[in-house]
Formats: structure tokens, C-alpha cells, sequence
């Protein structure tokens, strides 16, 4: 198994990862030219498929690394890029019943992969960035929208704001992105004890039956999620 992160991850953060599996620093630089999100494998990247979908222009470090482990995955169709079009074309949020994304920006080759699933479509296209699922067909999100749609469909979501999450560059970053899951661990890339949502978020992973791992005792860092590949 393969551990994908932000290459601005600190220290701490990554060798606590390191405790659950291989981990290797994710930067797009050469692709992604917005600073805040150059280092975002969610934007690259999508999970929760029976086999990951990457870019065709994810950095050629990550794919060969993936090839040389034997890692399962498919190529996409689109190319990520700076513009609108293709920034997002990845970024989607899919449970074991659910997606959730904008229908015009979802690439060709993810859409080609969900057969029985409920297509929620959001207006916002940072579907991953914004929003976390968890096994069970559960939700955490900082889009309010998002946690609207899914409340009128009486799905399991839990809403925290935003504000407190750490994004260089930008105001303030989003939940999906400081998050990760491997089976019954959530994986969050700071304290939470840095948020004024951070108990209710513990209490409510708890409640549910997750096991949460904190990185490191900084505030939560949006770094495009945490994405476990492979077995």
C-alpha cells in the first residue's frame, strides 16, 4: 500500500503515517501552477473505485512507483490542468452507494466506473476537497450545500466549519482535505484539538465506530487528503 500526500506535510505528520504504510510526497508543480493546491493528490487522483483512476499527466515519479508495488489503478481521460475544466476532473467523492461531484467536470473514465451508484450532482466541483466519505455511506463536509442535499436524502453527514483549517495561500482550507481512511481509521492531518468543531467531530467519528488518528499536534492542513492505494 501506497500513503499519498501533500509533499508540505510536516515531519511529525508523515512519520506518523509512515506507521501504517509506505508514504511518498505528492507534488505537481510542473502541472498545477496555484501554489496552494500544487501538492494535492485529490485533484489527481480518484479512490473508492475498484480500481484508483489517476490523470495521464499525474507526475510520472507517483505512477512508476505505483507500477513498480503492482498497484491496481486506470488511466483517465483528462489531462489536469489549471483551467475550471480540468482542476476538478477528479476531485469526486464516492462511497460504496454514492457520488458526489459536478456532472459537467467528472472525467469520462470515473463515470465509466459507477454502475449502481447515486450520482448527487453539487454546483461546487471541489467535491473531495469539501467533502469526506466514510465506509457505511457516511459523510463529513464543510460545504453547507453539500450537507443540505444529502440531509433532504436523510444520509448520515456531519457539517463542520471550515474557518480553522490551514491552506497556504488561501483563507482557510476544507475538511476533505485534511482527511483520510484505511477500513476503521480516520486519518486527520493535524489536531483536532486546533478547531472548535474538533471534539464534535471526534465524538461523532467515535460514536461510529472509527478510530481516529491524529498526525501531528498542529492546526488540520488541507494538503488534497490523505489517499491509501493498493492493499
Amino acid at each position: 500500500m501506497i500513503i499519498l500526500h501533500d509533499f508540505r506535510l510536516s515531519r511529525q505528520a508523515v512519520a506518523t503515517l509512515g506507521k501504517y504504510g509506505e508514504t511518498l510526497a505528492f507534488d505537481a508543480q510542473s502541472v498545477i501552477h496555484f501554489a496552494p493546491l500544487a501538492g494535492h493528490p485529490d485533484l489527481f487522483c480518484c479512490t473508492g473505485l475498484p480500481a484508483p483512476v489517476l490523470a495521464p499527466n499525474t507526475p510520472a515519479y507517483i505512477i512508476n512507483k505505483l507500477k513498480s508495488q503492482n498497484i491496481d489503478f486506470q488511466f483517465g481521460k483528462t489531462f489536469v490542468g489549471d483551467s475550471k475544466d480540468t482542476i476538478s476532473a477528479y476531485n469526486v467523492t464516492v462511497s460504496s452507494s454514492f457520488v458526489i461531484h459536478h456532472r459537467r467536470y467528472t472525467d469520462p473514465m470515473i463515470a465509466q466506473n459507477l454502475q449502481g451508484k447515486t450520482y448527487i450532482h453539487i454546483k461546487q466541483s471541489f467535491a473531495r476537497c469539501s467533502t469526506m466519505a466514510l465506509p457505511g455511506d457516511r459523510f463529513i463536509t464543510s460545504d453547507k450545500a453539500v450537507s443540505a442535499s444529502l440531509a433532504k436524502m436523510n444520509i448520515d453527514c456531519l457539517y463542520v466549519h471550515p474557518e480553522q483549517i490551514v491552506l497556504p495561500g488561501l483563507n482557510y482550507g476544507l475538511i476533505g482535505g485534511c482527511m483520510g481512511v484505511w477500513k476503521n481509521q480516520v486519518f486527520v492531518s493535524g489536531s483536532l484539538n486546533s478547531m472548535a468543531d474538533g471534539e464534535k467531530i471526534r465524538t461523532w467519528l467515535r460514536h461510529h465506530g472509527f478510530e481516529v488518528v491524529e498526525l501531528d499536534q498542529g492546526p488540520l492542513m488541507d494538503g488534497g487528503g490523505i489517499l491509501f492505494v493498493g492493499n
